[in-house]
């Protein structure tokens, strides 16, 4: 049973990783500051603004995986 939780896991973790390395920007921002020295500062606080929804999203994952078992009791014991 842990192994099957495993592999997603790890495989959740090395696209997280991998997406660090990503260009956050869009094709007009890319084009507007290729040439400029801020070119790195845009990416950056693309990736600040992108941080919150995806810790967001994760809380919520992490709260119904956590608690996905009270909710499954609940319904079992209506039925």
């Amino acid at each position: 049973m842990k192994s099957n939780r495993l592999i997603p896991f790890l495989l959740t973790c090395i696209m997280v990783l991998w997406s660090v390395a990503a260009q956050a920007q869009c094709a007009m921002c890319k084009g507007s500051v290729q040439e400029s020295e801020y070119a790195k500062s845009i990416n950056d606080g693309v990736n600040y603004l992108l941080a919150a929804p995806i810790i967001l999203v994760g809380a919520i994952i992490l709260l119904w995986i956590k608690n996905k078992d009270k909710f499954m009791g609940g319904e079992q014991a209506a039925s």
